[in-house]
């Protein structure tokens, strides 16, 4: 060696040590590192070298290195067809022929090696807290992605088939009977609120005096993307059923039941978060009068956690609970032949789960989706079809934690189908606009029931 003849015998016989080298991998570097293939110590230089299965090669040279005291210490990081970055590193001696070396650096990973007395070197590759932090944050964004997403389908899909039926009997309390439409009509002319429970419905949504209870089923998919810092992409889906019941000519009462996925690609993109859920909740509409109604919902859901990354990041599995609440005041009207639909309310999503190695801190753990949601619809009947137009308007009143903005415009465009007065279809398209660093495009199809 190069040192003091002390340092030498000290390296030559004992040849223990601790190193800690924190690598780099910043934009346009080379790939995330995942395990070391290969390390060795010289003696007769004082160089350790070390090789990733990324190919990249660290190399400390030791021969500054004071064995009682604190020392610095000259390491390169290279990656694979690029030039040695310089690193410079503080040691010191922690006892019992024990090193120990740190650098400032804007950094990924820490890689740990040790040469023992017979030589033989070991080395190892661990996340560093800033990568951890990153891929927490990265975990929280994509969970946030994926509660806004759901969180607005589920609604949505509850909340649309709430006022088909509300609208078809407000307009049952409308002095005319209004016209058959593909959603089905619901007539209650003269109707008085003393007339006994044998007063008549008609309509595929509204259902009949001997058909109170309604069935239906809503099935979605959504193409979810998020390209700021911790951006993330990945398809999510929606599937819903329920059976609702109408108490009166007022009140319409139902629960839900179904089940969510999401499967996204996180920053960095050899991270993967994948969700499954069953989700149940009570619905509730009360028709105020021929133009406005009530209605809330409250959802429940159950979700299983996977994250999958290289080693040496964590990976596993872990649980979340989700709770969901929206409700919304609904005005309908007609303009000629147009059918118009307006609302205006506010849903709510909570999602925390339980600590794991995989979520590193607090982040995906407690997860707030809040928005006051403005929005309506114009759909124009021609015979068994009825095309419409949605359009939302929404607000986050939660700060979201993945790099958006709070204001986002919901447009699409869909198509009714009546088979009978006691089944119809739809198909619906959807995308969400405006709203920075972020798309959300959906496609649902559905089928009601009146039986």
């Amino acid at each position: 060696m190069h040192g003091s003849g002390v340092y030498r015998t000290f390296v030559r016989i004992i040849r223990l040590l601790s190193l800690i080298l924190l690598i780099s991998v910043g934009t346009g570097g080379a790939a995330l590192a995942q395990t070391i293939i290969s390390e060795s110590f010289n003696p007769a230089t004082s160089t350790l070298t070390a090789q990733d299965s990324a190919g990249n090669v660290y190399t400390a040279n030791l021969t500054t290195l004071s064995p009682t005291g604190v020392s610095t210490v000259a390491a390169t990081f290279m990656a694979p067809g690029g030039a040695a970055q310089p690193v410079t590193l503080t040691v010191t001696p922690t006892g019992a022929g024990v090193f120990n070396a740190t650098g400032n650096l804007p950094t990924q990973f820490v890689l740990s090696c040790a040469v023992n007395i017979a030589g033989t070197t070991s080395c190892g590759l661990a996340p560093s807290a800033s990568l951890l932090n990153n891929v927490s944050r990265s975990l929280a964004a994509s969970t946030m992605g994926e509660v806004r997403s759901q969180t607005s389908t589920m609604t949505d899909i509850i909340t649309r088939r709430v006022r088909a039926v509300s609208r078809e009997l407000a307009e049952g309390l409308a002095p005319e009977t209004a016209p058959a439409t593909p959603g089905g009509t619901v007539i209650l002319k003269d109707f008085s609120s003393d007339q006994p429970m044998g007063y008549k419905y008609n309509g595929a949504s509204a259902g009949s005096a001997d058909t109170r209870w309604g069935a239906w089923a809503d099935s979605s998919g959504s193409f979810l993307s998020n390209n700021s810092s911790v951006g993330y992409s990945g398809n999510s889906v929606v599937a819903l059923t329920g059976l609702d019941y109408l108490i009166d000519r007022q009140w319409l009462v139902g629960m839900s039941a179904g089940y969510t996925h999401a499967d996204l690609t996180l920053t960095p993109s050899t991270i993967t978060h994948s969700v499954d859920g069953a989700v149940v909740g009570p619905y509730a509409s009360y028709i105020i009068n021929s133009n406005f109604a009530v209605d809330a919902l409250f959802n429940y859901t159950s979700l299983d956690n996977g994250v999958v990354s290289p080693t040496p990041l964590p990976s596993g599995g872990y649980h979340s609970n989700r709770y969901t609440g929206a409700s919304n005041l609904d005005f309908f009207t007609d303009y000629d032949a147009w059918k118009l639909t307006g609302y205006g309310g506010y849903a709510f999503s909570w999602e925390g789960g339980t600590g794991s190695g995989v979520v590193t801190s607090g982040l995906a753990n407690n997860i707030r989706y809040g928005a006051i949601r403005l929005g309506g619809e114009a759909a124009y009947p021609m015979g068994a079809f009825e095309p419409y137009v949605p359009i939302t308007f929404e607000y986050e009143t939660t700060s979201p934690n993945d790099g958006t903005s709070r204001a986002a415009l919901i447009v699409g465009g869909g198509l009714r189908y009546r088979w009978s007065d006691t089944l119809t279809a739809g198909v619906l398209a959807e995308t969400t606009e405006v709203k920075t660093h972020t798309r959300d495009v959906m496609i649902g199809a559905n089928v009601r029931w009146s039986f």
